[in-house]
């Protein structure tokens, strides 16, 4: 058979999906089922060909609900568990459909947090608690902007605090074992200069020592001069929901091994993709 499930499952030609699934899931019924077998139970969920709000499916009975030991809450559990999430749950999904082996993904990021803190309160507790791990992927610098200096070109003592001394020092940090991956950060949409993380951006390329790498750019990816994706951000700082899966979409290109930005045709689709300009090097084919 050939085609896509919801074209036979559907009344009249084969089963179709209950009535409690109904404007909750895409069409795309391989984004959570096995296509061969066993069609069930659903083991992997592609967060992104869901609708509506978390508790329709996280109830304790269709999916894992809220724990006995949960704070009392309201039912509405994006007011808590932000935007970072949609990164964990795309990262995992790409990774383990790519890889041959399972891949564990965990978040220890959280909002507000800084290259300085980082170092001086978590790294230790991060590495404590994650035995095993051979990639760390590193994702600091936007909250450093305002408050601490790159660091360019300091040496020695001079380099204490700033943002290069920082990321130097979390290098360290690591064993041998443990490979740091260094993202150059997006920009900042709401300063007067949203060229100012240059200076971090050239610290991590060109200022740094150790065992670490260098990738993904997100700061071309957002702007450039043939793009400005300010759009996917929540307040021209934070990433939005889609921001999200589109950073994760873009590590797990690079944890794939490959090099530079994936093309528009790899990524999922957002409404830059829409080129109206009659020709320009970022549209594959311009639309008229």
């Amino acid at each position: 058979m050939f085609g896509a499930c919801i074209n036979c499952h559907v009344d009249g030609i084969a089963s179709s999906r209950p009535p409690t699934q109904s404007g909750k899931y895409s069409n795309l019924c391989g984004s959570c089922h096995n296509a061969s077998a066993p069609w069930s139970p659903v083991t992997n969920v592609d967060h992104t060909q869901t609708f509506g709000y978390c508790v329709d499916r996280h109830d304790g009975n269709v999916a894992i609900g809220k724990s006995t030991s949960h704070v009392i809450t309201t039912n509405i559990c994006e007011a808590c568990h932000g935007f970072s999430d949609w990164f964990l749950n795309s990262m995992d999904h790409n990774l383990n459909s790519t890889k041959n082996t399972p891949q564990y993904v965990v978040n220890e990021g959280i909002s507000g947090e800084t290259t300085g803190g980082t170092l001086d309160t978590r790294i230790n507790s991060i590495l404590e608690r994650h035995d095993g791990l051979n990639k760390a992927l590193i994702m600091l610098g936007i909250n450093d902007l305002t408050s601490i200096s790159s660091g360019l070109h300091c040496s020695d003592s001079n380099c204490n605090g700033t943002y290069k001394g920082n990321l130097q020092s979390l290098i360290n940090t690591f064993d041998p074992g443990v490979t740091p991956i260094i993202d150059l950060p997006p920009p900042v949409f709401d300063t007067d200069d949203p060229l100012s993380g240059r200076k971090y951006i050239e610290v991590i390329k060109t200022q740094l020592t150790g065992n670490y790498e260098v990738r993904p750019d997100y700061y071309t990816y957002f702007l450039s001069a043939d793009e400005d994706r300010g759009s996917l951000f929540n307040d021209k700082v934070h990433p939005n929901a889609m921001g999200h899966v589109m950073l994760a979409h873009i590590w797990s290109y690079h944890l794939n091994e490959n090099t530079g930005l994936p093309t528009r045709n790899e990524l999922p689709f957002v409404m830059e993709d829409l080129c109206i300009k009659l020709t320009s090097s970022a549209c594959e084919v311009p639309l008229l």
